[in-house]
């Protein structure tokens, strides 16, 4: 065990009956150190996963109950500051007011947002010249202001305001936390300044701080190691770490491009007999490895085959979307729609096999088949040209079959294959209209509402996505989720808001599905952030290069470090208050 799973051991040990919230990053990993804990023998009872957001719920339940308050969904938050943003560029934003609203820049207003309530800020304290333009300070503390108005229009909290709450609550009522309860918590945890006001209002009798293993600095005693596995805290200062004693606990291997490092980490676990259950891959870029790494996999399965049974591993934070059927589908849809309804993006969906209809068996057709002949139909681009293309096509083969049916031919085979021939085309020609009427009638003007769009991407999703497996159909029901809980927000009457068609772009790549924990007989793949809490013996971390490793946060690009440096600066003032 490593010092932090040895801690909470001591701890399970020492306090065997009382409950313990244990706080973790993620509800995933406290249940990994558990496991960790339990596989030396010592019972983890009554031990109750927590991560400070479920925490803060909680000890805030009743108060928002009360106060019919809702948490604001992950979508809600850059809807509505899309919203604010349109509405006040039309009255004088400066800084900003130039801007094209998109979705990609309501995502990015939104955590800058997001950053300014975590550091426990009020519009009020919000001053311009913490900023590096004072114009750009004056318009964002517009657009928090009125970014608070709407969700408490709406009687919604987000979760700055949730620990908010949760402070008063336990200030209010000291006995809110039962007296038996142990917060437990690493050392390390990583909190923001908001989260930190409700750890230190909780009663210093009630929590536990466990040690664990740190990063060397300069005050670290470069001692004789036992191994070259300790060596790793020496990773960021290498010039000051103690000599290698070379026994293999660490080695580096290379690997050119992305595709051969995943391979070469697969055939390295193969050559050495390790066991999947008994390794875990961790990658410092996510968005590039986790779907290689499923792709090579999945070509080992069979068709039908979902995590569920035949892929070789787990992922820890999910798979996107766009990696699965009805996510490439929206994808291609969205492009497809926006581009004129062009020929040859509607024969890529027909080739991917991508496209299904509920009263049509396309199992019994070649899609590359029927790719192929959609192809040779002369289309090119616009809506109303498919159906009447394929009607002539149809008619044209009709009138052949009537000919060769009324043709006298001595060679009777040859004129029953070509026969033949014929009606097999005309099988492949009513399945392609088919597939295509029902697109067509799903797929509304580039030019039309939010509304209409989003509400045709649904039944675009429901009625004609090829679903084969449980993977397919995870990624439909979340795709449906999420389209549906932005439905809420969107206004039947904003014509020239939202741009549903961007977000629908966006959407295969941000939904995740399928995120699990480990697994017996599966690889466990991880972000390097993330992962590493679940004490298998072999690790293996990839892109290890100067572009991607250690990795870099995900801060908005919004707020300069320096102007994230004087907000938190005011942090002494707001907790005095």
């Amino acid at each position: 065990m490593n010092r932090l799973t040895t801690a909470i051991a001591e701890r399970c040990r020492k306090h065997r009956t009382e409950e313990k919230w244990l706080l973790a990053p993620s509800l995933r990993v406290g249940h990994q150190w558990l496991d960790a804990v339990t596989r030396t023998g010592q019972p983890a009872i009554n031990v109750r996963i927590q991560t400070l957001r479920s925490m803060a719920l909680d000890l805030a339940a009743s108060e928002m109950a009360a106060k019919n308050l809702e948490l604001l969904s992950g979508h809600a938050g850059p809807m509505l500051v899309g919203q604010v943003f349109r509405r006040l560029q039309t009255e004088g934003l400066g800084y900003l007011g130039a801007l094209r609203a998109t979705a990609g820049l309501a995502e990015v207003v939104h955590r800058s947002i997001q950053a300014i309530r975590m550091a426990g800020l009020e519009t009020r304290q919000l001053s311009p010249d913490g900023f590096e333009v004072d114009a750009k300070g004056r318009d964002i503390r517009l657009i928090l202001q009125e970014y608070l108005g709407e969700i408490g229009k709406h009687r919604l909290v987000d979760y700055s305001e949730v620990l908010r709450i949760a402070v008063k609550q336990v200030q209010g009522d000291p006995g809110l936390l039962p007296n038996e309860t142990l917060v437990v918590l690493p050392e390390d945890l990583s909190v923001g300044a908001l989260e930190q006001r409700l750890l230190d209002v909780l009663p210093e009798e009630q929590k536990v701080s466990l040690s664990v293993d740190r990063l060397a600095d300069a005050d670290t005693n470069p001692e004789p190691v036992a191994s070259d596995l300790a060596l790793l805290p020496w990773l960021p200062r290498p010039a000051d770490a103690p000599q290698p004693i070379g026994d293999g606990t660490v080695k580096f291997f290379r690997a050119v491009g992305e595709v051969n490092e995943v391979r070469e980490v697969l055939r390295r676990l193969v050559s050495c007999g390790v066991q999947l259950d008994q390794a875990e891959l961790l990658c410092p870029d996510a968005e590039t490895y986790v779907p290689l790494v499923y792709e090579t996999l999945a070509a080992l399965a069979r068709d039908d085959a979902s995590l569920d049974d035949e892929l070789s591993a787990t992922f820890a934070e999910g798979i996107s979307a766009r990696c699965f059927r009805p996510g490439r589908l929206l994808t291609a849809w969205v492009a497809w729609v926006s581009e004129d309804f062009p020929q040859s993006r509607l024969v890529g969906m027909i080739r991917e096999g991508l496209l299904t209809t509920p009263d049509l068996d396309v199992a019994s057709f070649s899609f590359t088949r029927l790719a192929t002949v959609f192809r040779r139909i002369g289309i090119g681009f616009g809506k109303d040209r498919y159906l009447s293309k394929l009607d002539e096509e149809i008619a044209a083969r009709e009138r052949r079959l009537d000919i060769l049916k009324q043709a006298e031919d001595e060679d009777a085979d040859a004129q029953e294959t070509r026969k033949r021939g014929l009606i097999r085309q005309l099988e492949e020609l009513e399945v392609l209209r088919q597939l295509v009427a029902a697109l067509l009638d799903v797929s509304p003007a580039r030019e039309a509402p939010p509304q209409v769009v989003l509400e045709s991407a649904i039944r675009l999703l429901e009625t004609l996505s090829r679903a084969v497996n449980k993977s397919d159909n995870f990624a439909l029901q979340r795709l449906v989720e999420d389209i549906t809980d932005l439905q809420r927000w969107v206004d039947e009457d904003d014509t020239a808001g939202l741009d549903a068609w961007e977000w629908l772009s966006n959407l295969p790549a941000q939904a995740r599905v399928l995120g699990s924990g480990p697994r017996p007989g599966k690889l466990h793949v991880a972000s390097l952030a993330s992962g590493g809490h679940c004490g298998r013996p072999h690790t293996y971390i990839v892109g290890l290069d100067d572009g991607r490793f250690p990795g870099a946060g995900s801060q908005d690009p919004l707020l300069l470090d320096e102007e994230r440096q004087r907000i938190s600066e005011k942090l002494p003032t707001v907790a005095a208050e």
